[in-house]
C-alpha cells in the first residue's frame, strides 16, 4: 500500500473478497461487511501495522484486486500473515498467492525467521494456498457452536 490514499479502496477490496464468506445470515445471504473504514485507520496506529507490509495487486485499470497483510514482530524474528484474499473479479489468477509471496519475501528480508499463519480448517482454498509457499499444518482448532 502507498498509504493512507488508498484506505477506501483497500476496505472495498477486503469486503468484496470477503462477501461470500462466513457472515451470511439464516438465508445464506451474505451479511454486511464487518471492516469499514474507521476500523481500517484504527488498525493502521497498531504497533506491528506497517504500510509497506499491507500488500495489494493493483489490476490494469487501476483497481486493487488482492492483498495480504503481512504483520512482524522482529523482537522474536517472526512474521504473521492475515489476512489475505482476491476481488471475485479477479479470481483463478493466482493474485493472492503473488502478494502472499511477496509479503513472505519482505518478512524474510526485514528480518523474520519464521511466519505464521491461521485459516478455518474446512476452507480448503486457503490452505491450499499456503501448502503451495511452503507451509505446513502446525495444529488444528476445532470451532463449536449451538443456535438458542
Amino acid at each position: 500500500m502507498n498509504g493512507a490514499d488508498e484506505l477506501p479502496a483497500r476496505v472495498d477490496l477486503h469486503c468484496a473478497a470477503f462477501a461470500s464468506e462466513s457472515r451470511s445470515g439464516a438465508g445464506g445471504e451474505a451479511g454486511p461487511c464487518e471492516l469499514n473504514l474507521s476500523k481500517y485507520r484504527a488498525m493502521t496506529k497498531y504497533p506491528a501495522y506497517r504500510y509497506d507490509l499491507d500488500r495489494v495487486a493493483v489490476a490494469p485499470g487501476g483497481e486493487l484486486a488482492a492483498f495480504c497483510i503481512a504483520w512482524l514482530d522482529m523482537p522474536n524474528h517472526h512474521g504473521a500473515l492475515e489476512p489475505a484474499g482476491c476481488h471475485p473479479a479477479f479470481r483463478d489468477k493466482n493474485l493472492t498467492r503473488a502478494v502472499t509471496a511477496d509479503a513472505l519475501r519482505s518478512l524474510k528480508d526485514k528480518g523474520a525467521k519464521t511466519v505464521s499463519v491461521f485459516t478455518w480448517c474446512e476452507d480448503e482454498g486457503p490452505a491450499r494456498l499456503y501448502h503451495s509457499l511452503g507451509f505446513h499444518e502446525l495444529d488444528r482448532v476445532e470451532a463449536w457452536e449451538k443456535s438458542l
